[in-house]
């Protein structure tokens, strides 16, 4: 019974030993505390250029050293790719996000078996048990990778506390979401590569994994084990780069604040490099993100237009930008400018808030116009709003009120719910270039109540 008694004990042993083994084969990650760096700036703001397009073109790669990509693993490089498109990051940043998957989690979108919630995400992957790191960037609520905060004290490196899972769902179903992983990397990624100037280290791609190591905080203090993933990554992006379409932000991140650490804040004014891919913040077929992407993350910048509203100005809007001088600083300039580089309605008026409410009122086939809007309850984002006093309705039919010009009528675009609290993208004659701000449904000015035109064409 004795020696019984050892071989069960001995029989535990190593099967306790196997599924350790097993559980870490499975999920071999490198990060540990994910103690990386906060921009703490608007990554919507397109006026941020990005040095991150140099380098690539120029390495050869030999043939046979990378393995045949999963399916699952392509549509995850795609929306990295195609995050890194938007933010305007080209092939280099791409490159890096790539990397970084790949060492992270073979570019698998892992759940963790100790937040069971994570494995029921609709984007899980498979499984294995690192903290409590998530997703395709390995990313933990408690180093702050969500948005939503914990709403409690960070849960011990040995294990997760029983009520992780019901405490911070939201956060959960947040970091599954590739999309945001990818934009939550990228956040923080270019946060880094400025404030250390590393501008100059991402021209030889040999430093990528120094960069990346600053932005994940890993326990391999080279980066060693993400520079060890640049053939393979430099092979997927040869192969799904041109067919990897930019993604609209799933977060706006301009109110994440930074978190005790020094960011140098004169690098919105001073970045300077070469081989720019400062691209120009326009998302085919999207209003609200496009919108965004041309705006000023608040009113401070006065007239001045951010440098990817003044080219998208003068490509897609050369009426509207001769109106303003070039400072693109009315409101229905701004608003056709986005219709038109956008490609929903390259025939919406360049300006006159008039000549905009009756083109909406007059197209029922590509506008809804529901007057009047009195809540943000009524509207849906990239909705347009417009304003002219003297506007009536009777019997169902619209009639826009004449006095458009200057303080007669204004419009702007409804966003939704941002993060900071903004909800609109305008801009004002004379005072203020594309900013974000926050809807005014009760006229100051007295000019009585808004209609909304939501955009119902083929475009939509």
């Amino acid at each position: 019974m004795k020696n019984f008694t050892k071989f069960l004990s001995l029989l535990f042993s190593i099967l306790t030993l196997i599924i350790l083994l097993v559980s870490q084969t499975v999920f071999a990650y490198t990060s540990s505390s994910f103690n990386a760096i906060y921009n703490g700036y608007s990554w919507y703001d397109p006026n941020i250029t990005s040095c991150g397009n140099s380098g690539l073109a120029n390495i050869t790669i030999s043939s046979g050293n990378t393995a045949q990509a999963s399916a699952e693993q392509d549509a995850n490089a795609k929306i990295i790719i195609g995050i890194a498109k938007t933010d305007n990051l080209g092939k280099a940043g791409a490159t890096i996000g790539v990397m970084t998957a790949l060492a992270e989690s073979s570019l698998l979108d892992r759940a963790n078996t100790g937040i069971p919630l994570s494995t029921q995400s609709q984007y899980a992957q498979g499984a294995g048990n690192n903290y409590d790191s998530l997703g395709l960037f390995q990313q933990r609520i408690s180093a702050g990778w969500s948005t939503p905060k914990l709403s409690g004290p960070s849960p011990p490196n040995t294990a997760l506390d029983d009520n992780f899972d019901n405490q911070h769902p939201s956060a959960i179903n947040q970091i599954m979401n590739p999309a945001y992983q990818a934009e939550r990397f990228f956040h923080r990624y270019e946060g880094v590569v400025q404030t250390y100037n590393f501008t100059g280290l991402l021209s030889n791609p040999i430093n990528y994994g120094q960069v990346i190591q600053k932005v994940q905080g890993s326990a391999v203090s080279s980066g060693s084990q993400y520079q060890a993933q640049l053939n393979q990554a430099i092979n997927i992006i040869n192969s799904l780069y041109a067919s990897s379409n930019p993604i609209a932000l799933p977060v706006n991140l301009s109110s994440v604040s930074t978190s005790g650490v020094g960011v140098n804040t004169s690098y919105l004014s001073n970045l300077n490099c070469n081989n720019i891919n400062s691209g120009n913040g326009i998302i085919s077929k999207n209003i609200v993100q496009t919108a965004i992407n041309l705006s000023w993350p608040n009113s401070n910048q006065g007239t001045k237009p951010t440098a990817s509203y003044q080219t998208a100005l003068k490509q897609y809007n050369p009426s509207g930008y001769s109106l303003t001088n070039g400072l693109g600083d009315d409101c229905g300039v701004f608003v056709a400018t986005v219709m038109h580089a956008t490609g929903i309605d390259p025939n919406y008026p360049s300006s006159d808030t008039v000549a905009q409410a009756q083109y909406v009122i007059s197209h029922p086939t590509l506008y809804k116009v529901t007057y009047p809007i009195t809540s943000t309850s009524q509207l849906q984002p990239g909705d347009i709003l417009i304003i002219n006093k003297g506007t009536t309705e009777k019997n169902g039919v619209i009639i826009p009120g004449q006095a458009g010009t200057g303080a007669g009528g204004h419009t702007f675009i409804y966003l939704g719910s941002q993060n900071n609290g903004n909800n609109i993208a305008q801009a004002s004659l004379g005072t203020l270039s594309a900013s974000l701000g926050v809807a005014q449904l009760n006229d100051p000015l007295g000019r009585g109540n808004y209609l909304a035109a939501q955009y119902i064409g083929p475009n939509s």
